[in-house]
């Protein structure tokens, strides 16, 4: 009796071993974590080599789909190595790791040559140092309302610059530069940029204009 019930579980599992080597389909499943912190990855791709079989892992990392023996089952996750594993079970769970950043160094920068026709502009080392960017806010004079919408241009330059809604500004300059500022219904105004970098701008109401019958009016009052 004993004889006969080994034979027959030597027998059973010989004829499920076989039964897959013939190419049988069956459902391989497992789970796919992230290897350094163990959480599950949610949207991994688990797909079958050379052939258009993919499943995606759910919320909690799993996943499940039909293989068969000694196919080659890859798994991949955007930022994560991608693992490529030969099938020799049911249940496979993959740990994935993350793509170790690279950092490269860059040397000097190359700087081109210019050819001699073009034109070259020399700057020197002091206006190197002059140059910088001020900031400041613009007001209206009468009752310290801030503007915004003032336009700010450098005149050497030809840089124009807009106040926020803050009536704050900034713009590129160097010293003894001269800025212009403009809003509409205000009188102009220009400043000399000098070793300061924040400015209070105060505009005033532009003089009414008068027309030819208005001056004669006032003539005869």
């Amino acid at each position: 009796m004993n004889k006969i019930n080994l034979a027959y579980w030597i027998i059973i599992p010989l004829q499920f071993i076989t039964s897959f080597s013939y190419g049988q389909e069956f459902t391989l499943s497992g789970k796919v974590t992230d290897k350094k912190s163990g959480e599950p990855i949610f949207y991994a791709k688990v797909s079958v080599d050379d052939i258009k079989k993919v499943a995606v892992t759910d919320f909690d990392g799993y996943y499940s789909m039909k293989v068969t023996l000694g196919d080659t089952v890859v798994v991949s996750y955007t930022g994560m190595i991608a693992q490529k594993i030969k099938v020799d079970t049911t249940s496979l769970n993959i740990e994935l790791e993350e793509i170790e950043e690279l950092i490269v160094e860059f040397g000097p920068p190359i700087r081109p040559v210019k050819s001699s026709n073009h034109s070259v502009t020399t700057v020197t080392m002091e206006e190197i140092q002059q140059a910088k960017k001020i900031s400041g806010k613009i007001f209206f004079k009468e009752n310290y309302e801030i503007l915004a919408g003032a336009t700010i241009k450098n005149r050497r330059t030809g840089k124009i610059a807009h106040s926020d809604v803050d009536g704050n500004f900034e713009i590129a300059a160097s010293r003894n530069d001269s800025i212009e500022i403009h809003y509409v219904g205000m009188s102009s105004l220009e400043i000399k940029v000098t070793d300061k970098n924040e400015y209070e701008i105060y505009l005033e109401l532009a003089p009414i204009r008068k027309n030819k019958k208005q001056k004669r009016r006032e003539k005869k009052d």
